[in-house]
Formats: structure tokens, sequence, C-alpha cells
């Protein structure tokens, strides 16, 4: 899978110093895996937002 790292190395580093902001904002914004896949499992009728809800809601009772 492809995959970016959207953070810094580490507290240390600035990676706005060696990536443009708009890439790294592209990536969170339009190429973030998880969004993605939602969007995926959604599309193919496997998940529903009565579905994520139900499952929110009985993991805040836990």
């Amino acid at each position: 899978a492809l995959t970016y790292r959207a953070g810094h190395h580490s507290t240390s580093d600035d990676s706005t110093k060696y990536r443009p902001v708009d890439e790294i904002e592209h990536w969170r914004k339009e190429r973030d895996p998880v969004s993605r896949f939602r969007k995926w499992i959604d599309g193919k009728g496997w998940w529903t937002n009565a579905a994520e809800s139900e499952l929110r809601s009985e993991i805040r009772k836990k």
C-alpha cells in the first residue's frame, strides 16, 4: 500500500523545510487512507452512516 507520512519525523523535525505545505495538506485531505477506505466500503454498500453511529455508540458504553 502506498502511504505518506503527513507529520514530522520527530518533534525536532520541521518537514515544511523540505516539503511544500500544500503537498502535505493534499495528502491529509484527499489521500488519507482511512477516509478513502471508509468511502470505498460505503460505496460497496458494506458500511453505512447508521452502522457507524451504532458502533460508536456501543464503543462509548464500554
